[in-house]
């Protein structure tokens, strides 16, 4: 079992924000990878579970790229 905590103050809808090698973690590992995702952090924390891959469970959209040459 592998573990992902994603914390926020904030409410249960803030967006994440997750690495490309998070992502292609979860999708190489889904029945193993776990994301805990805590929020309400200063009033009264609550938290949820979910697993598998980031696509199954939230709308995954890319903020960063990367230009070589």
């Amino acid at each position: 079992m592998f573990i992902e905590v994603k914390t926020t103050k904030l409410g249960k809808e803030t967006p994440i924000f997750f690495s490309k090698r998070e992502y292609d973690f979860a999708n190489d590992k889904p029945n193993e990878f776990h994301l805990y995702r805590v929020f309400d952090l200063n009033t009264q924390a609550k938290m949820f579970q979910r697993n598998g891959k980031y696509d199954q469970f939230c709308a995954v959209q890319a903020v960063a790229f990367k230009g070589m040459f």
